[in-house]
């Protein structure tokens, strides 16, 4: 994930002002073989969003304990 300013196209389809900041994912989905089937990429206006990362850390552990 990166976060950058808004291309001019950015701007026109999330109906951003001039200097507004986007986060960008990309993503690429692998078939069983570990063969590249899918690449996404995808904007959202910084300001629209709520980013959570769950690391699990505090959450059960994997042993069920």
């Amino acid at each position: 994930m990166e976060a950058r300013h808004a291309s001019r196209e950015d701007l026109d389809l999330l109906a951003l002002s001039p200097g507004a900041i986007v986060l960008v994912t990309r993503a690429i989905d692998i078939d069983p073989a570990g063969r590249p089937v899918l690449y996404g990429e995808s904007r959202f206006a910084a300001d629209r969003v709520d980013l959570f990362i769950d690391t699990g850390a505090s959450g059960p552990s994997a042993d069920g304990a």
